[in-house]
């Protein structure tokens, strides 16, 4: 192999490497304003003004723990531009578009398919 197909081949590489590392920083700094647990309140049936008491953790190796009077779900999230999904194990995905409140510490989860709402607090932000 000549010397400037080495040198093309080397960066091409370091440029694929470099974009691997972007893409995972990119990710995790989407996925980090989810983590930690959060407590409010959960509303179904479209009734968003019947609502019961709520929490959910958001970890981040991608799984999460939410609890709702009589339920505990657990399964995985997943984020992408402004949909979050929820696969409770064993269940159908369900995609919800989010809104934080400005510092992050508030937070609105809506699914139109399942017509549910989840408003939100942030309790703590610790390693999940």
């Amino acid at each position: 192999m000549r010397r400037h197909q080495i040198v093309f081949l080397l960066g091409v590489v370091l440029l694929a490497g470099t974009c691997l590392s972007g893409c995972t920083q990119q990710q995790n700094t989407e996925l980090s304003p989810f983590i930690g647990t959060w407590i409010g309140t959960y509303a179904w049936a479209g009734n968003f003004t019947h609502t019961v008491p709520a929490n959910i953790t958001f970890r981040t190796d991608g799984t999460y723990h939410a609890s709702i009077p009589l339920i505990r779900d657990d399964g995985t999230w997943t984020v992408d531009g402004v949909i979050l999904t929820k696969t409770m194990n064993g269940s159908t995905p369900v995609e919800y578009t989010f809104l934080f409140s400005q510092n992050d510490t508030n937070l609105l989860l809506t699914s139109s398919s399942l017509l549910e709402q989840w408003n939100l607090a942030k309790l703590a932000s610790g390693p999940y």
